[in-house]
């Protein structure tokens, strides 16, 4: 069994958080959120791990594995189409990034 480990930055948009994410077919898809680490022994204690990023879009979080971005400069870009999540229009991609920024805020100030 893999232990989840979700990790942000303080910033946003940071080097990953808060980055727009475009699919192999160029649609906005979402932003990123988060950084998951899964990572945990098997049954013969063997160390598994796996990375992935989680994308915020409209009404949806899901996570893509880390293996499958091609890319990352001003934009996150994908390797592969997603279908689970509708594109999203700027005004989206907008407010989305000022949810995770509060998010964070929240987070922090509990720390």
């Amino acid at each position: 069994m893999l232990d989840e480990t979700e990790l942000y930055e303080m910033a946003v948009p940071g080097k990953f958080i808060g980055k727009e994410i475009i699919d192999a077919e160029a649609r906005r898809i979402g932003l990123c959120h988060s950084i998951k680490l899964k990572a945990g022994l098997d049954k013969k204690g063997v160390l598994h791990s796996e990375l992935f990023v989680v994308i915020k879009g409209l009404d949806i979080e899901f996570d893509v594995r880390f293996d499958d971005v091609e890319k990352i400069g001003n934009v996150i870009k994908l390797k592969i189409p997603t279908r689970q999540a509708d594109e999203l229009q700027v005004k989206d991609a907008i407010r989305i990034q000022e949810d995770i920024a509060a998010e964070i805020r929240a987070r922090a100030s509990k720390i």
